[in-house]
């Protein structure tokens, strides 16, 4: 996002909206849902083997995720996205810009450093409880 910070106001929020429409295709759907099914169920098949250091690692690698990504991007993001979509560029005054940005840059940020900070967590939980034996 450093990039993003350098953009004028009205660029910056064209820019997010575009960059919210897009990012809804096929392919990141199947990214950030498949996560949500494929940890618990590696979760559960590690269980059924018995609880172990790797059940624990992947236990917490999906709750993690489920709640630093999943949940995070439901309640934080999604409405912030949301509320920025219905921001009519076209009909809005300059001085607009920079009260939309205002009200949704700094806490999109601080909500995607912690959907990025629990991705990367999780990610590495699951990469240690692979090596484990």
């Amino acid at each position: 996002m450093p990039g993003m910070q350098k953009l004028n106001d009205l660029h910056y929020v064209e820019a997010m909206q575009n960059f919210n429409r897009e990012i809804l295709h096929p392919a990141f759907y199947i990214i950030f849902i498949g996560s949500v099914i494929l940890l618990p169920v590696a979760t559960y098949l590690e269980w059924r083997h018995g609880v172990s250091e790797k059940f624990w690692l992947l236990l917490s690698a999906t709750l993690i995720y489920l709640g630093g990504v999943i949940l995070v991007t439901a309640l934080g993001n999604v409405p912030l996205n949301n509320e920025l979509e219905i921001f009519n560029i076209k009909k809005s005054a300059p001085e607009a810009f920079k009260a939309v940005r205002e009200n949704f840059e700094s806490a999109w940020n601080r909500l995607n450093w912690i959907r990025t900070f629990s991705s990367f967590a999780s990610l590495i939980l699951v990469l240690i409880a692979i090596v484990k034996k």
